[in-house]
């Protein structure tokens, strides 16, 4: 059941998404600093240490989700791929979607260690856990616009367009959608950027509160 849908005016300045969407710097939870160029990751921590990931084989990274600083999720869209590194980008873990039978668009970390992952394609949300066991799943969305991020924020599924961003629960039920005038520019975390750079909304608590700091 849709709760509500507010307007929402928000400019277009870039895309960031703490590691969710295809851009090139952001930091974690302890400050750690990393960067996206190609194929390359790197990680700069508090004692200027650096560390690097890089495989060729999946060609560029699109997305990197840093949510968890100790399990870093990393996004090779061209070859329907996930990575998940260590602390260090050492490479723990790598999956293959495809033998899941799953186009990714948009991939992001859950809180239980898990993925989340948005298929276009079949417009279906989709949840594993940490041992990659399909926990959920919901199909036809009835989602028509292009999607440009995805992430987990309290227990719920912050999935954005253009002109919306829509609100599940952890069962890939729909709670909430937010109608946007313009384009989303910034998402950080829980943190969206409007207009007057001094606004905020802030996610909690299930929906959005412009905040003033």
């Amino acid at each position: 059941m849709i709760k509500q849908n507010i307007n929402i005016t928000i400019i277009i300045l870039g895309l960031l998404l703490f590691g969710f969407i295809s851009k090139s710097q952001t930091t974690d939870v302890l400050n750690n600093l990393y960067t996206k160029n190609g194929a390359t990751l790197t990680k700069t921590n508090a004692s200027n240490h650096i560390f690097e990931y890089k495989n060729q084989k999946y060609g560029s990274i699109y997305s990197f989700d840093v949510s968890n600083p100790f399990q870093i999720l990393v996004f090779h869209s061209d070859f329907n791929t996930c990575v998940f590194l260590d602390d260090k980008l050492s490479e723990k873990i790598i999956l293959n979607l495809d033998i899941y039978n799953i186009n990714a668009k948009l991939v992001c970390s859950s809180g239980n260690n898990g993925i989340w992952i948005y298929d276009d394609l079949q417009e279906e949300l989709i949840h594993f856990d940490i041992k990659f066991n399909n926990i959920d799943s919901r199909k036809f969305l009835g989602i028509t616009e292009e999607t440009i991020f995805i992430f987990e924020q309290e227990n719920f599924i912050l999935l954005g367009t253009k002109e919306f961003i829509y609100i599940f629960d952890n069962f890939c039920v729909l709670q909430s959608k937010f109608k946007i005038k313009t384009k989303i520019y910034w998402v950080e975390k829980n943190i969206i950027k409007i207009k007057n750079k001094q606004d905020t909304f802030l996610f909690k608590n299930g929906k959005f509160e412009l905040s003033n700091f």
